[in-house]
């Protein structure tokens, strides 16, 4: 690859990854002049994996440009994304796949090296979110529902994720900052209460394309009579989740998912068991309670 390209003056092409919106972002111009506007494919190890014609303004991305040089000329930027229907077994089991975007000529505007199947389904279209990101929730306190998502690879890039209530329109997650040590991306989210209705509400956490990653249940009406009952609702709702993430996922990503699974499922039970130990020492103190006497008594007998 020349590198020369990246730093010359009134250069025609240039491409970047912009891991927070996992894409590859880039510009190219046609050397010919003839030719209105440039192609560009995106391969992984030499193989074309998809193409895209270079035709969308830089303003189409706004802040995402970021760093990238201003195009020579308007309408000549691009965005590629892994199809996740191209990909192929060995390329989520290798150590590390080669990533590359050329244009019609054959000239490479980016070859940067992928570490792992993490930094590939980052940036693969419709990836199971759930293999990178996980989400805790907190408590609702004033109207703002604070939790954080958990980098399971420690990639540092901060996830494009968006929220929905119920069937509403997704919105941007706000992040507070950036990832803390223990690879966690904390959020306060304030609830639109107007938009809450009576009854069961569900709060989505989702992946750009719609992908499910968490679900998090509010009610309005009556309060919970404990916050064992809270804790109850909340894991009936991961378990429904975790149901439908099994079923619906692809099947080339099968052992990965199903070892996640599992650690859920060891979770959500350990959980359970709290759960029932908190419930059986109440009703042991109950029990206590109402028979103060005869407990006395016990106690006094030699």
């Amino acid at each position: 690859m020349n590198k020369e390209m990246f730093t010359e003056p009134g250069r025609l092409s240039h491409a970047v990854i912009d891991w927070s919106h996992g894409r590859v972002l880039g510009f190219a111009v046609p050397a010919d002049e003839s030719v209105r506007h440039e192609r560009v494919e995106l391969c992984l190890d030499g193989v074309a994996l998809t193409s895209a014609v270079a035709q969308r303004s830089m303003f189409d991305f706004n802040e995402a440009w970021g760093g990238l040089p201003i195009p020579p000329r308007e309408g000549c930027a691009f965005s590629l994304r892994i199809p996740q229907a191209s990909l192929l077994p060995s390329q989520l089991e290798a150590d590390a796949v080669l990533l590359g975007v050329r244009d019609s000529q054959g000239r490479w505007l980016l070859e940067q090296r992928l570490r792992g199947p993490h930094e590939v389904l980052a940036l693969t279209e419709g990836a199971p979110l759930d293999l990178l990101y996980s989400v805790a929730f907190d408590r609702v306190r004033e109207g703002v529902l604070r939790g954080h998502v958990h980098d399971r690879h420690r990639l540092g890039h901060v996830p494009a994720l968006q929220t929905r209530l119920n069937n509403g329109t997704p919105v941007p997650l706000p992040f507070a900052g950036a990832m803390d040590d223990a690879g966690n991306f904390s959020f306060e989210l304030s609830l639109p209460l107007e938009a809450l209705v009576d009854g069961e509400n569900r709060l989505h956490v989702q992946g750009p394309e719609g992908q499910p990653l968490a679900s998090y249940p509010i009610r309005l009406g009556p309060a919970s009579d404990s916050l064992a009952e809270h804790r109850l609702q909340v894991l009936e709702a991961e378990v429904e989740f975790l149901k439908q993430l099994l079923l619906t996922r692809p099947d080339d990503t099968a052992p990965a998912r199903l070892d996640l699974f599992k650690t859920e499922v060891i979770g959500l039970c350990s959980e359970m068991l709290s759960l029932q130990r908190v419930q059986l020492e109440r009703e042991f103190q109950a029990r206590l309670a109402a028979h103060p006497t005869s407990d006395a008594a016990n106690r006094n007998v030699p």
